[in-house]
């Protein structure tokens, strides 16, 4: 039976993987990720924003990452990004520093930091190469030496992954796979390969959404809202490449208030008319428009 439910949604990505009742799910995929040497391995995690009712239906906008600390004290941050915005690599790395500063407490020292590694699914191409799996070290590329251990960046770029359900052979591979096409999985005829406890748990929750009311209308509000920042994004980037052909920061700046406009359904302002305010005037309605459309989206790019 299918799901129809789209685990790559960050609802969806959030139940699986950042609940409570399903950390087993979490350790399996963060030993995919991470490759870690026998020994090393994660085998137990906390939670530390599991995903709440009570939270969720106060803020519904929020954006739903999944932080979790394992037993020897590192740290791991997932997410999951359907759109990915032209500054996704800076704000990568930003949210990489928060989560690691956030362990020293005041009074602590330097040598008392453990490892933080940061992974992001993408269903969006980022680097220009085709490799789907990136990991990203602090190290000396000239000479090969590594400064430290504790920062560790993975991304994933799922288009980039083209293998069939048939070939996949590593639990990372069984995981992209899942994520890639887990809404169209049928759990009663699934490939051998698939066949494994993690995906057919994952796959009975991706059930469980789709028959609850309540769920579903939660993972279909998500969606949308996904939806809406995918083609902001995707316009953004357009106005951006307008903008950059006419040699002038309004015209990106007059593309995004149009795109803004257009998905609020709005009469859009002549070019001329905007063409006449001052940069500042173009900036401040450039947001305010941006809050009408995506308010509290502060994960977007």
């Amino acid at each position: 039976m299918q799901s129809g439910i789209d685990p790559k949604v960050d609802y969806a990505f959030k139940r699986l993987f950042g609940s409570e009742a399903y950390v087993a799910l979490l350790v399996d995929l963060l030993n995919a990720v991470l490759s870690l040497p026998l020994g090393k391995r994660v085998r137990e995690v906390a939670l530390r924003n599991p995903f709440s009712d009570k939270a969720y239906a106060e803020d519904k906008a929020s954006i739903l990452d999944v932080r979790a600390s394992d037993e020897s004290g590192r740290q791991h941050h997932l997410e999951m990004q359907l759109a990915v915005g032209w500054a996704f690599p800076k704000r990568f790395l930003f949210y990489w520093a928060q989560h690691h500063a956030g362990q020293l407490r005041e009074g602590d020292f330097y040598q008392t930091l453990c490892a933080t590694y940061s992974i992001a699914f993408l269903n969006g191409r980022l680097l220009e190469d085709d490799h789907y799996h990136h990991t990203f070290r602090v190290w000396d590329a000239r000479r090969g030496t590594e400064l430290c251990k504790d920062l560790e960046m993975h991304t994933i770029e799922l288009p980039k992954f083209n293998l069939t359900a048939e070939q996949c052979s590593t639990p990372l591979e069984r995981w992209c796979s899942f994520l890639k096409h887990g809404a169209t999985l049928d759990d009663e005829n699934l490939p051998p390969s698939l066949d494994v406890p993690p995906i057919r748990q994952a796959l009975e929750i991706l059930r469980m959404l789709s028959q609850d009311e309540l769920e579903r209308e939660r993972y279909l509000d998500r969606l949308k809202a996904e939806r809406d920042a995918a083609s902001l994004q995707h316009g953004y980037r357009l106005a951006r490449e307008s903008g950059l052909e006419e040699g002038r920061e309004e015209g990106e700046l007059i593309g995004r208030i149009h795109l803004c406009q257009r998905m609020l359904k709005q009469p859009l302002t002549p070019k001329e008319e905007l063409l006449r305010q001052p940069i500042e005037e173009l900036y401040r309605l450039s947001e305010q428009l941006e809050a009408q459309l995506l308010p509290k989206q502060n994960g977007a790019e």
